[in-house]
């Protein structure tokens, strides 16, 4: 379980440092992939802290389906729990970070992939 939990924590956040830098730069010659091992490492924390404890509830309270609308709902909730921890962090609550659409793409797109990666790493049987 470890293990599967790590390659998914990894997986999940190499793919979102790729989506990162590739939508963060106008075209691919121009993509800072030099970045990646630090997105990678960034993204993988932030899902550790973030995401995992949403999938050790799914997974303990036996709500676990490959690609289930429930997880993925759970995921949702968890990520934008999440943008918003990170946007008040600064102690000043700016609630116009939540009007700009960027904001819900990235919301999406992180939750998305962690749910992705989780149908990817797990089986039904945990």
């Amino acid at each position: 379980m470890i293990f599967k939990g790590l390659k998914n924590i990894l997986l999940a956040g190499f793919l979102m440092s790729l989506v990162e830098i590739l939508i963060s730069s106008n075209s691919i010659p121009e993509a800072k992939f030099e970045l990646l091992i630090v997105y990678t490492l960034a993204f993988s924390c932030a899902y550790f802290i973030f995401a995992v404890p949403f999938q050790l509830f799914i997974h303990i309270k036996g709500f676990f389906k490959k690609f289930s609308i429930l997880s993925l709902s759970l995921y949702i909730l968890g990520s934008f729990f999440a943008f918003f921890i990170i946007n008040i962090s600064d102690f000043n609550l700016e609630l116009s970070f939540f009007k700009q659409i960027n904001t819900y793409i990235h919301i999406f797109m992180t939750a998305i992939i962690f749910w992705v990666c989780d149908s990817i790493c797990f089986d039904d049987k945990g």
